[in-house]
């Protein structure tokens, strides 16, 4: 299959080439799901051929791969997702302008700095900014409905990252 959208099933949910790669979260951002294990086989494992990034690992047959693989694969799957997922989501610039300008860059524990670790739990976690109590728009019940998880946790980690990373730069 060359990975296109096939006729919905019976349940209405869509099917794809990467039909069985079900798997719970690993790596940085919990990479979850048939659907993000195929997109990253496909984009830069075994899926992609010869000239993929990591071409001997199939991410829906080893999904445990991103944690025993080569130390550096559970950031590039994190990443991976973030660029394709976070990143290209609407309004996401503006948030991150946000941020920068309301001076969450030297202090990210501003109230004003919850708003960008908040927004990018929810894309993350339930596909959306502010899944509210329900979810998202169009969410699929029993699957990416309902609020996103650990948001505060979310919040405080993000921001204690960013302490982590501002005070062990060295910018020589």
């Amino acid at each position: 299959s060359d990975g296109s959208l096939q006729s919905p099933r019976i349940d209405n949910l869509p099917r794809t080439n990467v039909e069985g790669c079900c798997w719970w979260g690993r790596g940085v951002i919990q990479t979850t799901g048939r659907c993000n294990f195929g997109r990253l086989n496909k984009n830069i494992g075994a899926g992609a051929g010869s000239n993929a990034l990591y071409p001997e690992i199939n991410f829906c047959s080893n999904p445990q791969a991103i944690c025993e693989g080569p130390s550096d694969l559970r950031w590039i799957a994190g990443i991976f997702f973030w660029v394709t997922e976070v990143e290209k989501y609407d309004g996401y610039k503006q948030w991150v302008d946000d941020f920068i300008d309301a001076g969450c860059t030297e202090n990210p524990d501003l109230a004003e700095c919850d708003t960008l670790f908040k927004y990018a739990s929810g894309i993350v976690n339930r596909g959306c900014p502010d899944p509210g109590e329900t979810g998202c728009p169009n969410c699929i019940p029993g699957a990416t409905c309902g609020p996103a998880h650990n948001v505060p946790e979310r919040i405080a980690a993000s921001k204690q990252g960013k302490h982590t990373i501002a005070n062990n730069l060295c910018l020589c």
